[in-house]
């Protein structure tokens, strides 16, 4: 019967419909909700209608709590807007060149005139301002605004992207930004001349819309990460602070015309056509700058959103399906015109799909054998915090958890695939998957192994939890003020939602819960999170690579991981202390075999074997990493903590053997999302000598170079 009743949607389907979606996706998405930013009035009131859509679908709190909120503290050490400054201060009212130079200070407005950026350091600048066009030099094409210009000891103002943007005939790879193009690069090419310090402005020939000048702040989900934060910027390394701040094109504006200086825009286009540094006097116009943090660090209450739904079958109920998105975006900033970032696709569509799915389960006449646990995480936006801090800080009891299914952005690109990221990593999903598309037929692309989507399944995937994320890709609305309801496909987004019913329901009513497997490459074994008759866990080999260090050992398909270091595998659960094994140290592994037709007859069972396993010290990869700035993750489409810009490759180093370059963009290591705070820690998780998939977005390209990782020599 329970066969029947998972294989007739019908019933669910009713619940399921694209005037319920838009209806959800317009209220999250309005301008009343001012753009749902983590801390912001908007959030609160999206909360209150996730809230009320799960008590009507007939929801209850999770157990162990008396309200659908889960609450959770975020902790933060702010730019301090009232002890940071900008002025721009004029020489003495005097004809230059026939001229009257404005003697008036202008004082710039903190989060609408200037922000700092998160690289800038702290302290105080006053000096004189140099214009420096775009501030690029490169040798490579023949361009240099720096040429001629003194700029020691300076201020430089630079305008954001580079020459002919928008032309696919510039050399600067038109509308694809190169390096050059990058916030930092800008900023470290300034220092390297010289200045000490940098205004930049937005190039306005091509970008005249509202521009937010928000003093954003990181999060963090410990407080011992924000005071680390002050203590690190309490000791800069350098005795010489560069400051660096964005300014608004109206201030730029003012201090053009107090300058006797020419129109921004006509600077621009006279730089565009020539391809040549432009000179601009600026009469001694100085800027007196103060960039500080608050001393303290502010705490913050967060909410992530939770519903459950019992099982119905008390020998599985205790395990739970997750089914997720996050309701955060962006927020609103100050300014005339559109200013809210409604975020429509990204995430009220994915929130939205959650409701519908909430109400299928909860209206219908057959509930699943398995609980379902319906969440929308918050400050997804802000580096994952929501689904990390319910992962890490059990804001439910994550041992019951046994699946994820993970929706974000699922509104738009109609003609390109839905795809799927998780599905190599449960054995069996991919089955899943076929059966529940039946009659649906959505187009689909499986992601296997790769890990690149960096979206709130990465903390159950730490915790080794099986788990599936939709997404039917990046468009030019993301993170966009232009990202709005009326842009969304609802009829897809109907039948996507649908799929995930059908996904959902099957895995909630298996005998057996589904499996967490992983590759550990340096090791040469699969494993498989396997869960036994008993409802335990177990870590099983599945596989062994023939030349690997684990076949040398003589560990063998079959075998069960019992202890690491003499500390048990717990749960199954092996990743975790595998990892531990670092390259340069060694490890004793324990295993229980099971008898083979082979053995002795007076061997009764399983055996324990103990093996020692010794890895190479860590590697070198051969690049100068970067930071890949807001302007190219948009044309890249990528979301914002995502990639690490190659600036260069070592000669001879082992990226640039592998065929990579200058420019590429990593976005996952061996199947990983990285981006520049974690590169370092990824790569000396790997051995000199061991190979590892680097995934590059290349002119728009994604490609995959295996690089092995060199022998670090002692100089």
């Amino acid at each position: 019967a329970r066969g029947d009743e998972s294989g007739s949607p019908a019933d669910a389907w009713r619940w399921i419909t694209s005037g319920d979606l838009r209806a959800s996706v317009s209220y999250l998405a309005s301008d009343r909700l001012g753009g749902r930013g983590t801390g912001e009035p908007g959030i609160v009131l999206a909360e209150r209608y996730i809230a009320a859509s799960f008590e009507e679908a007939g929801l209850v709190p999770v157990p162990g709590h008396d309200e659908f909120a889960l609450t959770f503290s975020l902790y933060a050490r702010a730019f301090d807007a009232d002890r940071s400054r900008l002025r721009f201060v004029p020489p003495a009212s005097e004809p230059v060149d026939s001229v009257s130079i404005d003697p008036g200070v202008i004082d710039a407005r903190a989060g609408e005139d200037f922000r700092p950026f998160a690289f800038s350091d702290q302290g105080e600048l006053d000096a004189e301002i140099v214009f420096a066009g775009y501030g690029i030099t490169a040798p490579e094409l023949d361009y240099d605004d720096y040429a001629g210009l003194d700029v020691e000891g300076k201020a430089v103002l630079v305008l954001r992207h580079e020459p002919r943007e928008t032309d696919p005939a510039s050399v600067f790879d038109g509308a694809v930004p190169s390096p050059h193009a990058f916030f930092l690069r800008k900023a470290e090419n300034a220092e390297a001349h010289g200045a000490r310090g940098m205004l930049l402005v937005t190039d306005p020939l091509h970008h005249r819309g509202p521009e937010d000048l928000r003093w954003t702040t990181p999060l963090y989900l410990d407080r011992e990460e924000a005071d680390a934060l002050g203590l690190a910027e309490a000791a800069p390394d350098s005795g010489t602070p560069f400051l660096a701040a964005q300014i608004g094109g109206s201030l730029a504006r003012r201090l053009l015309e107090a300058a006797g200086g020419p129109p921004l825009d006509e600077i621009q286009r006279s730089i565009d056509e020539s391809m040549e540094p432009e000179p601009v006097d600026l009469h001694h116009l100085r800027v007196r700058m103060r960039i500080a943090r608050d001393d303290s660090v502010q705490t913050m209450a967060a909410h992530d959103i939770a519903g459950f739904l019992p099982g119905s079958d008390p020998d599985v109920a205790d395990e739970w399906i997750v089914i997720g998105a996050h309701h955060d975006h962006l927020g609103r900033f100050a300014g005339a015109g559109d200013t809210i970032y409604n975020g429509a696709d990204d995430n009220a569509s994915g929130t939205a799909a959650v409701l519908a799915l909430a109400k299928a389960f909860g209206r219908s006449a057959a509930r699943p054998r398995r609980s379902l646990v319906f969440i929308t995480f918050t400050a997804e936006e802000r580096g994952l915090l929501g689904s990390y801090a319910l992962v890490r800080q059990n804001l439910i009891d994550m041992d019951r958890v046994s699946f994820l299914l993970n929706i974000d952005m699922i509104g738009r690109n109609p003609d390109r695939p839905l795809e799927l990221t998780g599905d190599g990593f449960t054995r069996g999903l991919d089955a899943i998957i076929e059966e529940a598309n039946r009659g649906l037929e959505v187009p689909l692309r499986l992601g296997g192994t790769d890990l690149t989507a960096n979206t709130d399944h990465v903390a159950f995937y730490e915790r080794e939890i099986p788990f599936l994320t939709f997404f039917t890709g990046m468009h030019r609305d993301y993170h966009q003020v232009t990202d709005e309801a009326e842009r969304l496909d609802y009829p897809r987004m109907e039948r996507i939602t649908r799929l995930a019913h059908g996904i959902a329901r099957r895995v909630a009513d298996r005998d057996l819960a589904l499996s967490f497997v992983q590759d550990l490459p340096w090791l040469g074994v699969r494993v498989e999170n396997e869960p036994t008759d008993t409802g335990e866990r177990r870590a099983r080999i599945t596989a062994v690579d023939p030349a690997s260090p684990a076949a040398q050992a003589d560990l063998q398909p079959g075998d069960i991981l019992s202890a690491i270091d003499d500390r048990a595998v717990e749960g199954g659960r092996s990743g975790e202390q595998l990892d531990e094994i670092r390259p340069g140290s060694s490890a004793s592994i324990t295993v229980t075999r099971p008898k083979s037709a082979g053995d002795d007859e007076s061997d009764s069972g399983a055996r324990p074997i103990r093996v020692e396993i010794e890895r190479a010290h860590p590697g070198y990869l051969g690049i100068a990493p970067g930071e890949v700035v807001d302007e190219t993750r948009q044309a890249l489409g990528l979301h914002d903590d995502e990639g690490v810009m190659v600036v260069r490759t070592l000669d001879d180093g082992p990226a640039q053997r592998a065929g990579m370059i200058a420019g590429d963009v990593i976005v996952s290591l061996a199947g990983r999302p990285v981006n520049l705070a974690t590169l370092r820690g990824r790569l000396a998780q790997i051995g000199a000598g061991e190979k590892v998939p680097i995934t590059v977005i290349r002119v728009g390209e994604h490609r995959v170079f295996d690089v092995t990782l060199g022998v670090r020599s002692d100089s």
